[in-house]
């Protein structure tokens, strides 16, 4: 049986939830914006929790949502030639993944799958790029990307 990806649509984080907007100051993406934009940003964003063995993205998707780690760890996966998944990192709490679909919006190449249960915030990339235009401070997370 495929593991299932646990989300409640119905549970947005609200600009003034704390722990999304600490989140996103902790991340290493997001170091360089001020609290004026972070609190916007946070209001765009929600909480997902993803079973063990879930897939948090999955290669050959395109990319529309970029995710925090909050906790757990995960697992990012290539396929190889012969078909068969290849380990290539593992990711922790404060960490991002699908960020560079800011910049390139072609299928995402590796797969990342929850090892054990992950709790993760989730940003639409074109939330995110509405927002850069009207706070400049958003602007250096391209940059570092």
């Amino acid at each position: 049986m495929k593991p299932v990806e646990v989300r409640d649509p119905m549970d947005p984080v609200q600009a003034d939830d704390p722990a999304a907007r600490q989140l996103l100051h902790t991340c290493g993406l997001f170091t360089r914006c001020d609290a004026d934009a972070l609190h916007p940003l946070a209001g765009k964003t929600r909480w997902l929790e993803h079973a063990d063995g879930a897939d948090l993205v999955r290669e050959g998707d395109f990319p529309q949502n970029m995710l925090i780690m909050e906790r757990g760890q995960a697992l990012v996966l290539k396929r190889g030639a012969n078909g068969h998944e290849h380990l290539i990192n593992r990711l922790g709490p404060g960490e991002s993944i699908g960020e560079m679909g800011l910049l390139d919006p072609r299928p995402r190449p590796p797969t990342v799958r929850a090892e054990g249960p992950v709790r993760s915030l989730e940003l639409p990339l074109t939330d995110f790029a509405q927002l850069a235009e009207s706070h400049p401070t958003l602007v250096p997370v391209l940059i570092d990307i």
